[in-house]
């Protein structure tokens, strides 16, 4: 029988619990049934258990054990948690980290794909626990088995779950889970990055979880050279640069406020209303005008104004103030004036920064206008930075040859990100030892294989290919030049060759028009695409006597064509008008 028990409790709101569950359970009963629940247990009030499903993975047809919290209370949560899937090797234990609102009862949250099925039932890879660990805590060291029969086998899941509290202003600190004896890594998956230390700077205690015990001096979150390099260069160590494979970069900043610049970094997501508290959200933003992320400051400004107030505007100012910003000051001083008859009756008003304090004086006095908070325009932008490095080169990790005398320096991970067919090469058992992608030998673990970009169909322009893996990167069209007939090729023959998303097909679709649909014909009969062919011969056999007269240069432009290509235009043209 599967079995759930109290391994550590933190207090009110913070506990560990561990699963055992046998692995006939994990290998046959979950498949049988769909489903396996855990027993409930309380943390913080709310009821709690965990759910075990098995998933597939569309694309490669791997099954895997999924892994979720749910919440059993109606009044829903705020938690922060980690699931851990013990194996024997404690640096092997197999942990993720969550901030997440159970709004309801039932919602649920985890992974899908938390760990290869095949993985977790492995005996040689260590996550079956046959007796022999000892009564230990998930972080300790696991004992080695000792000779003699093995007893029933159990995959042993370990919880640590954190229910927040909400503060005085209604928001949610998102503070360090306790660490029962190790911290685990924060990770994005990919090839060569850097390692973040993180810890929180003095002054900033009061963004940890009451509950959990002092945090170790720092924890380490994977990242992906290409992307922090382009990203947070403003924050890096002038010493770092350029950043090496493996290097580690100290990064003086709360953890909760670190990870939601990072998600923002990978993704342009902002933080959710409620979850940082007022503190976090003016670290953010503080970050993010370092790298001048204009767009993130609105957000911060925007989240913020309404958790200031009189009880928590003074120690803010005292600690987070920057002469030289002016947007923040122009908050403060508003905040400043809101509160001011209760304000100036607290000590700590006497501490405020001279040259804010002169401001607030020269306002009360009707001397200067109360300045408006103005946020920059946007300057920076995730794919307009991706694209750079296409054009750099920097920090590439695979060297592609497109035609001959062009070899384009790219990064697997943003390729992997933006095709199904490269994130399938880029499998590891399929990237040779010198860094180039195998893009001739086929393998059960990764179809399709890339197509050679050395075919005739391929044989784009070096503008073309530059321009046009720019666009990949970026996932959007440059938006700020004139579209060539060859990119909107390029963008329709890519999406078929590499699997895309169809967002750049869609947009190129769009540009489409009589001003350039016989340049497109050609340039699509010339590269074999077969969709955009169609389309764009339709529209100049519809088009045909018009374009003509409007554009002396079309007559010269059809004897591009090939022979065959004339003729099922003329003879599209004549059907067309028989038509009419």
């Amino acid at each position: 029988m599967d079995r759930l028990a109290l391994v550590e409790s933190f207090g009110d709101r913070c506990s560990l619990w561990r699963y055992r569950v046998p692995v006939e359970v994990i290998a046959e009963t979950v498949a049988q049934e769909g489903s396996r629940y855990s027993q409930e247990f309380v943390v913080g009030s709310v009821q709690w258990r965990v759910h075990l499903q098995h998933r597939s993975n569309p694309q490669t047809n791997e099954v895997y054990l999924a892994v979720h919290l749910q919440c059993c209370s109606v009044k829903g949560a705020y938690g922060h948690f980690r699931i851990t899937i013990c194996n024997r090797d404690p640096s092997a234990n197999k942990s993720k980290t969550f901030h997440c609102h159970f709004k309801k009862s039932g919602s649920a949250w985890g992974l899908h794909q938390f760990i290869p099925l095949d993985t977790v039932l492995s005996a040689e890879r260590g996550y079956l626990d046959d007796g022999t660990w000892g009564a230990t805590d998930s972080g300790a060291a696991r004992r080695g088995a000792s000779a003699g029969s093995v007893g029933p086998r159990y995959v042993v899941i370990d919880v640590l779950v954190n229910v927040l509290e909400p503060g005085v202003d209604g928001s949610y600190s998102l503070g360090s889970l306790p660490q029962p004896a190790h911290h685990s890594n924060a990770a994005i998956p990919g090839g060569p990055r850097p390692r973040f230390e993180q810890s929180a700077p003095r002054g900033h205690s009061h963004n940890r979880s009451s509950l959990a015990p002092p945090p170790p001096p720092a924890v380490r979150i994977n990242a992906h050279r290409c992307v922090v390099a382009t990203r947070m260069g403003p924050l890096l160590p002038q010493e770092t640069l350029p950043l090496q494979e493996g290097c580690t970069v100290s990064m003086q900043a709360p953890m909760e406020v670190f990870s939601a610049f990072l998600r923002y970094i990978y993704t342009e997501e902002y933080p959710e209303s409620g979850v940082l508290r007022a503190e976090s959200l003016l670290d953010l933003y503080l970050l993010a005008a370092q790298c001048e992320y204009y767009d993130l400051c609105g957000v911060c400004l925007r989240l913020i104004r309404p958790l200031l107030h009189a009880e928590n505007i003074l120690p803010l100012v005292l600690t987070r103030f920057n002469a030289a910003d002016e947007t923040l000051t122009s908050l403060y001083v508003r905040v400043l004036l809101d509160h001011y008859d209760v304000l100036i009756t607290n000590r700590q008003f006497e501490e405020i920064p001279g040259q804010l304090f002169r401001r607030l004086s020269l306002i009360l006095r009707d001397k200067e206008k109360l300045p408006p908070i103005i946020i920059p325009p946007m300057k920076h932008t995730l794919g307009k930075q991706l694209a750079q490095l296409v054009e750099s080169g920097a920090y590439s990790d695979l060297e592609m040859q497109v035609r001959p005398g062009l070899t384009l320096k790219l990064h697997k991970y943003i390729l992997a990100s933006r095709s199904v067919v490269f994130s399938q090469a880029f499998h590891p058992s399929n990237i040779t030892r010198s860094g180039s992608a195998d893009v001739s030998t086929p393998s059960a673990a990764s179809s399709p294989i890339i197509p050679s970009f050395e075919s005739q169909e391929f044989q784009f322009s070096p503008r073309a290919w530059t321009k046009g893996m720019g666009n990949i990167y970026r996932r959007h069209l440059e938006s700020n030049s004139e579209l060539a007939a060859e990119d909107i090729c390029f963008a329709f023959k890519l999406n078929s060759a590499i699997t895309m998303d169809g967002h750049l097909k869609r947009e190129s679709e769009a540009a489409v028009g009589l001003h350039n649909a016989l340049r497109v014909l050609i340039s699509a009969v010339r590269h074999n695409v077969v969709e955009l062919r169609d389309r764009s011969l339709s529209m100049v056999a519809g088009n045909f006597a018009a374009m003509m007269r409007q554009d002396p240069a079309a007559w010269e432009a059809v004897s591009e064509l090939p022979q065959s290509a004339v003729v099922g235009l003329f003879r599209m043209i004549t059907e067309t008008n028989e038509g009419r």
